[in-house]
């Protein structure tokens, strides 16, 4: 199984969409708020985020450790631990998650990838909520596919839950093949399969689950190509965005009939946006998958797309081609990143650019008080404290 999240496919090479406009407004971010907290423990930029209390009305933070403390923590705006939530019963009940969407404090939800199940937690860590998938879906696609949720509430948005979808491995490939030969019989095989699992009234006792968006990446490319990375999408006002690091395109998705109904063109006056895609080469398959996995983080690429529900603009954050010489020996760490401002029509108004040397590039979180950066310090990086600043659209 672990073969899919080595080759996850995706696209690039896209064909030609509505080049999104350009704007004479004078759009800036200005910096707003400082918010310093200390969760004591390592996480992943996933597993952080924000949320309303349904009690007070206010917006609180939250840090996750899943692998070893087993502990999600809650933060005020003002710094405040206010609550720790323990991991331990939904690790019961489902094993290692993948990931965490935190819509309030009781309603915590856990989504694995290899076993299709969904837990939701409380504020006491029990757990008050599990759907397995497989048993729900009609026997023709049951255990067909495996499953994969964002991370945060990019995927959640009132009654309705996306997944990403990808189809089981060993069901789509002739084992009597050669690697290149099942790598490709995969790739046509996913090419080919629904790519989204929307889930309607998931807690109610009737949830209804369809699969859909046939052949979004034969749209996209129409090449032997391999494409490495994450299930990248997000669900704003009703729409299913998608995009990849392969293009420079947003992929806008009508989620009613399950249709991309635009492609928006993200353009950098800093960078190439979407990297190049490779043509398979089956001699050599083994090698160049490894190659290409080495080289991808070094494009400059769309890393996330955020919507400021204040101003009503959709935020591209995406990292440039120049890199950051200090992590050159360890990592590759682009040296400059941007946030690109869009209307509510995905018009291109503004980019603004930020160094990584003063804040983190993937630490990007939607806060009440703008878009939100970990400010880059040495001396917290050891202490796990961290320090975020927001910035407001104007």
């Amino acid at each position: 199984m672990r073969f899919i999240l080595l080759i996850c496919v995706f696209s690039c090479l896209l064909s030609c969409g509505n080049k999104s406009k350009l704007s004479e407004q004078n759009i800036t971010l200005e910096r707003n708020i400082v918010m310093k907290f200390n969760p004591e423990f390592a996480f992943y930029p996933n597993d952080s985020g924000t949320f309303i209390n349904n009690k007070d009305g206010e917006e609180y933070y939250y840090f996750c450790n899943q692998s070893t403390e087993n502990e999600l923590k809650i933060f005020s705006s003002s710094g405040e631990l206010t609550r720790v939530i323990s991991l331990k019963n939904v690790i019961n009940t489902i094993g290692n998650p993948f990931t965490i969407s935190v819509l309030s404090e009781d309603t915590i939800i856990f989504n694995t990838f290899y076993t299709n199940e969904i837990a939701a937690i409380n504020k006491e860590g029990d757990v008050w909520f599990y759907l397995k998938i497989d048993k729900l879906l009609p026997d023709s696609l049951s255990y067909k596919f495996e499953f994969w949720s964002n991370a945060h509430k990019w995927g959640v948005a009132n009654n309705l839950y996306v997944l990403k979808s990808w189809p089981r491995y060993e069901l789509l490939v002739d084992e009597k093949l050669d690697f290149a030969g099942r790598t490709l019989m995969y790739y046509k095989g996913f090419y080919n399969s629904p790519h989204f699992l929307f889930i309607s009234d998931m807690f109610s006792s009737n949830p209804v689950l369809r699969l859909g968006i046939n052949d979004l990446y034969m749209d996209i490319c129409s090449d032997d190509c391999l494409f490495s990375e994450l299930p990248y999408y997000r669900l704003y006002n009703d729409k299913l965005i998608f995009f990849s690091e392969y293009s420079d395109k947003l992929f806008i998705i009508n989620i009613d009939n399950m249709k991309i109904e635009n492609k928006i063109q993200i353009k950098s006056n800093f960078t190439k946006v979407g990297g190049d895609a490779m043509k398979m080469d089956f001699k050599n398959l083994e090698s160049q998958m490894y190659k290409q996995n080495q080289e991808r983080t070094k494009k400059g690429r769309i890393l996330n797309v955020l919507f400021d529900k204040n101003s009503g603009k959709y935020l591209v954050i995406v990292c440039h081609t120049k890199y950051n010489a200090k992590f050159l020996k360890h990592s590759y760490i682009p040296k400059y990143f941007s946030v690109i401002v869009l209307d509510s029509n995905f018009n291109q108004l503004e980019e603004i650019k930020f160094d990584t040397d003063q804040y983190s590039y993937i630490s990007g979180i939607m806060t009440e008080s703008g878009i939100a950066f970990e400010e880059i310090n040495q001396n917290n990086i050891e202490k796990n404290e961290k320090t975020y600043v927001s910035f407001k659209i104007n």
